[in-house]
């Protein structure tokens, strides 16, 4: 069963596809795909974070050294857009 992300994008098979085909570093992609949460509100961006970090630890990412290098990407990207919100809104 193919999971849908925001924009119809089938997560799944996009997954499989930048797998196989390595068009993208997975680190590359991963922050690339947390570029897209910066105009998410907060609650949403921690809720990708938790999740991003959640998958991190699952079976797929002990197996998978390309997943799990999209998810380190993704989580460094999603942490540092939250501590940017953080100074932005001190300052």
């Amino acid at each position: 069963m193919a999971l849908t992300e925001h924009g119809g994008r089938s997560t799944t098979w996009s997954y499989l596809v930048e797998f196989l085909t390595q068009e993208r570093n997975p680190w590359d992609r991963g922050v690339l795909d947390a570029h897209w949460y910066t105009g998410a509100p907060t609650a949403q961006l921690q809720a990708a974070l938790t999740l991003a970090k959640t998958r991190r630890r699952r079976f797929l990412a002990l197996i998978s050294a390309w997943r799990r290098k999209y998810l380190d990407g993704l989580i460094w990207g999603l942490e540092k857009e939250l501590e940017r919100r953080i100074r932005v809104n001190e300052a």
